[in-house]
C-alpha cells in the first residue's frame, strides 16, 4: 500500500512516499481504508521532533482521518463492511499514523461517521472540534449564557470553538482582523466580532461591562496585563498554544477574582475524554453546525508540499489529503 512515512525525525524533506505492507489487524482492531486525511500543527511538531514521543519505525505521519471498513476484528460487533468511519487517535501513543492506503485502527478509538455528514468538511474539523469540546468543557467549564471572548477567533480552532460554543448556548465574542475574516466569525455564529488591531479593552468592557466569563486566546502570544482585567469574577483564562514563550504574570488580577489560567493538550485526552468529545463532534456533525475553511486538497504524493506550506503558518484554513 502506499503510505507517507518518515524514518528519522525531520523537515518536510524527510517524510517519504512509498509501498508499506498492508497491516494486519488483531481481534480487537478494525481494517480502514483511508479516504481523506489532513495536516495538523502537532503533526508537523511531531514529525520535526519537537513533539517528542515514542513512535515506531517507519512510522506513518498524521493523526485524522475519514475512511470505510474493510475487515473486521472477531471480537468487535459494532462495526461491519462498508461503514463510513472515522477517528483523531491515530499517530499518537505509538499508534501508526493516518497518511496510509489501509490502517489497523483500534475498536475502541474509531467512531462512525453520520449520514449526513460531509466526510472533507468532518475531517477538516476533527482535530479543531476535539480541541473547543475539551477545552470549554473541562478546562473552561463553560455554561449556558456564559459571554466568551475568543482572541483570534477566525483560525481553525477559533472557528471550531465559536461554533462548538454556541452550541452549549453560550454568547461569543470573537476578535479577527479584515473584513473577510470579520464576515466568516458572523456566518460561524459569533455574536459580535471585534478587530483585534482596535482597542480590545474599550470594545470589550462596551459589549460586556461585567466582564467575560472565558477568554480563549487561539494565539501564542499572551499579554496577561491586556487581558486579565477583562475577566468576570471567577473567569477563566484559556491557552493552547504557546510553547517556548513567556509573558508578564499580573497575579493581582487573578486572586482579587478568583481567576484561573488554564492551559491543555489535547494529546494528554484520556480515551474517556476522547470517546466523550466524538459523540458531541457526531451530533455537530448530525446537526451540520461543525464547519471549517478548506484551504487546499492535495494528493498523498503532495504530502512534503502540505507539510512546508503548514510550517510556513500563512495559510488560511485546513489542508486536505485526498488518500483512496
Amino acid at each position: 500500500m502506499k503510505a507517507a512515512f518518515i524514518e528519522q525525525t525531520g523537515s518536510p524533506d524527510s517524510i517519504i512516499i512509498g509501498d508499506l505492507p498492508v497491516p494486519e489487524i488483531s481481534a480487537h482492531q478494525v481494517l480502514v481504508r483511508v479516504t481523506y486525511t489532513t495536516v495538523n500543527h502537532v503533526d508537523c511538531y511531531i514529525r520535526s521532533g519537537k513533539y517528542v514521543q515514542a513512535m515506531p519505525k517507519p512510522f506513518i505521519i498524521g493523526r485524522d482521518f475519514c475512511g470505510d471498513v474493510v475487515k473486521v476484528g472477531k471480537e468487535l460487533t459494532q462495526f461491519k463492511v462498508g461503514d463510513r468511519v472515522w477517528s483523531n487517535c491515530q499517530g499518537i501513543h505509538q499508534r501508526q499514523g493516518t497518511f496510509a492506503e489501509l490502517l489497523a485502527v483500534d475498536g475502541e478509538t474509531l467512531f462512525s461517521l453520520p449520514p449526513k455528514a460531509d466526510p472533507i468538511q468532518a475531517v477538516a474539523g476533527f482535530h479543531s472540534a476535539f480541541t473547543a469540546i475539551l477545552g470549554l468543557e473541562r478546562e473552561a467549564k463553560l455554561q449556558k449564557n456564559d459571554i466568551l471572548y475568543i482572541h483570534g477567533a477566525a483560525g481553525n480552532i477559533g472557528a471550531a470553538v465559536i461554533q462548538a460554543a454556541k452550541f452549549y448556548g453560550a454568547k461569543v465574542i470573537a476578535s479577527t482582523h479584515g473584513k473577510e475574516k470579520t464576515e466568516y466569525c458572523y456566518t460561524l455564529g459569533a455574536d459580535e466580532v471585534i478587530d483585534y488591531k482596535e482597542d480590545i479593552q474599550t470594545a470589550l468592557k462596551h459589549i460586556a461591562p461585567g466582564g467575560v466569563n472565558v477568554i480563549w486566546n487561539t494565539s501564542r502570544i499572551h499579554d496577561f496585563k491586556l487581558m486579565l482585567p477583562l475577566l468576570a469574577a471567577k473567569g477563566r483564562y484559556i491557552l493552547m498554544a504557546g510553547s517556548g514563550s513567556e509573558a508578564v504574570l499580573p497575579v493581582g488580577e487573578l486572586y482579587t477574582k478568583d481567576a484561573s489560567i488554564c492551559g491543555f493538550a489535547i494529546t494528554n485526552a484520556t480515551l474517556k475524554e476522547t470517546q466523550d468529545a466524538a459523540a458531541k463532534i457526531n451530533s455537530m456533525l448530525e446537526k451540520q453546525s461543525l464547519r471549517t475553511k478548506i484551504a487546499q486538497i492535495l494528493p498523498l504524493k503532495a504530502t512534503q508540499e502540505a507539510h512546508a506550506i503548514m510550517e510556513a503558518g500563512e495559510i488560511w484554513g485546513k489542508i486536505i489529503i485526498e488518500v483512496g
